[in-house]
């Protein structure tokens, strides 16, 4: 049984390419519940695509634990894995529930953007691997910092460039690094264009809902705006 989470407007691509179940927002909790269990009861198996918010809703019914918890699924792929970020999150905290020891991380090049970020993902498929986040802060966040600084010493960068080749070593046994340039001879040249697309009437009037609702919180307007115009069922 495998098991995929993803972000809710991503969803909808892999229904084109396999057949999948689906939990999605429109359906009732009872029939959410049903989908699960049934899931989980298959012997054939199969896959279950469930959303981030989906994901830590459900895990929190009775019903739907021995499927998602505990035992939970054989396993467990995480799309969009900066998600699992935030170690005090409510998913990262759902997550640690979880019994299902085959993990899988899907994500970009998180060494590049933040090593606290990055230690919360790797503790997710091994957890225990670099010991306490203090420890990983020790050991590897502070001196390679130390090393980027404007100030860095000599001594500074040397240790910062050891630390950083030492992490990527330790890594190299659970991360399946693969750099952009794999992709340059199998892709075609990029191109990009900029489409004004009306909104849909159930877009239109969701979003005039939104502008009522939160009028004068530009921020929160843009964050429920994003959910509305990509929806992809809108």
């Amino acid at each position: 049984r495998f098991l995929p989470c993803t972000t809710s407007s991503t969803v909808g691509p892999p229904l084109a390419e396999v057949h999948v179940t689906v939990v999605l927002g429109e359906h009732t909790p009872k029939q959410r519940e049903t989908f699960i269990r049934s899931w989980h009861c298959r012997r054939a198996g199969g896959v279950l695509i469930i959303g981030y918010e989906q994901f830590v809703g459900l895990s929190a019914r009775e019903s739907c634990r021995p499927a998602l918890l505990d035992p939970g699924p054989d396993v467990l792929i995480f799309d969009e894995g900066h998600r699992l970020s935030k170690e005090k999150s409510r998913l990262s905290q759902t997550v640690r529930l979880v019994r299902t020891v085959r993990r899988v991380i899907l994500t970009g090049t998180p060494i590049q953007n933040n090593l606290t970020e990055l230690f919360t993902m790797i503790n997710v498929v091994r957890p225990g691997v670099f010991g306490s986040s203090k420890a990983f802060q020790r050991r590897f966040i502070d001196p390679i910092q130390a090393g980027q600084a404007a100030s860095a010493s000599d001594h500074d960068m040397h240790t910062a460039r050891r630390r950083m080749k030492i992490l990527y070593h330790e890594m190299h046994s659970f991360v399946h690094r693969r750099p952009a340039s794999l992709l340059q001879r199998d892709l075609p040249p990029k191109y990009e264009y900029v489409l004004t697309v009306k909104l849909s009437p159930v877009q239109a009037a969701l979003y005039r809902l939104c502008l009522h609702f939160c009028r004068g919180q530009l921020l929160t307007v843009q964050q429920y705006g994003n959910l509305i115009w990509g929806h992809p069922r809108a």
